[in-house]
C-alpha cells in the first residue's frame, strides 16, 4: 500500500513489506517519474520510520542502490548525509560503493573540453568514501562492490587503486569492470596501461557473448574526441 505525501509516494504501511525486495521494488515504482532532488533530512526521516524493521536494517544500501538505478544523484547525496548522520551503524560496504559509484555516473561521456585532464568535481567526496571502506578493513568484496568501488575510482587521480579491485570482479561484471579502467587510463594518457587493459578484455570477451569490437567501441564513444 502507497500513499501521496509531499508530492511524492511513501510506504503507507510498511510493516506489512517485510522483504527487503519488495521494499525497493515499491521504491523504484513510487520514484522512477520523479525529478531528482535533495530529499530533506524529515522526508528522510518519514520513509526510515515507515519501513518494516528488517528493512531498516538494509535502509542505506538498499535505498542508494534505487537512487543509482535511476541515477538519482542529489536524492543520493542527501540520503547519504541523513544516514551519516542518524543511522551511522547502519551504512555498510554496499552503501559506500553503490554511493561512489552514483557520484561517477556519465562522467566520462560529459567531459566537453579536449584534453581537459581534471577528475570528477566529486572527486574529494569519493576518495573520501574510499577511505570509510579501507577503514571498515574488510578484505574481501562482493563482485557488485569491486566494480563500484572501480567506478567512483575511476573518476579520481587516485583511479590506479581501481587495479587492487579486479580479482574480486566475476565474469558477469568484468567487462564493465575493466572498461572503466581503461577510460581512466586514457584519461590520464598512460596508453601502455590502456593497451594492457584493452587485451585483458580480449581475452575475457572470447568466452563473453559481447564482441570485443564492440566493447571497445563503447570504450573510445565514452571519451569525447
Amino acid at each position: 500500500n502507497v500513499s501521496y505525501l509531499s508530492n511524492e509516494l511513501v510506504l503507507e504501511n510498511g510493516a506489512s513489506v517485510l522483504h527487503a525486495f519488495d521494499y525497493r521494488t515499491i521504491l523504484i515504482e513510487q520514484l522512477k517519474f520523479r525529478k531528482d532532488r535533495y530529499v530533506t533530512e524529515e522526508e528522510w526521516k518519514q520513509l526510515h520510520n515507515d519501513c518494516s524493521e528488517k528493512s531498516k536494517q538494509l535502509f542505506p544500501s538498499l535505498t542508494m542502490i534505487v537512487c543509482e538505478t535511476l541515477k538519482h544523484v542529489e536524492r543520493g547525496r542527501s540520503l547519504f548525509k541523513y544516514t551519516e548522520k542518524y543511522h551511522q551503524q547502519s551504512i555498510n560496504n554496499t552503501a559506500i560503493a553503490t554511493y561512489m559509484s552514483l557520484l561517477s555516473l556519465n562522467y566520462f561521456s560529459s567531459l566537453s573540453i579536449v584534453g581537459d585532464k581534471s577528475s570528477s568535481v566529486w572527486s574529494d567526496e569519493i576518495l573520501r568514501l574510499y577511505n570509510l571502506i579501507k577503514q571498515s578493513q574488510i578484505k574481501h568484496f562482493s563482485s557488485q562492490t569491486a566494480t563500484n568501488i572501480i567506478k567512483g575510482l575511476s573518476v579520481t587521480n587516485q583511479w590506479e587503486l581501481c587495479y587492487q579491485y579486479l580479482p574480486f570482479v566475476d565474469d558477469e561484471n568484468h567487462c564493465l569492470a575493466i572498461t572503466n579502467v581503461v577510460l581512466a587510463a586514457l584519461h590520464a594518457d598512460d596508453i601502455l596501461s590502456a593497451i594492457k587493459l584493452i587485451t585483458n578484455l580480449s581475452c575475457t570477451a572470447a568466452n563473453n557473448t559481447y564482441p570485443i569490437t564492440d566493447i571497445i567501441h563503447d570504450i573510445f564513444r565514452n571519451l569525447n574526441p
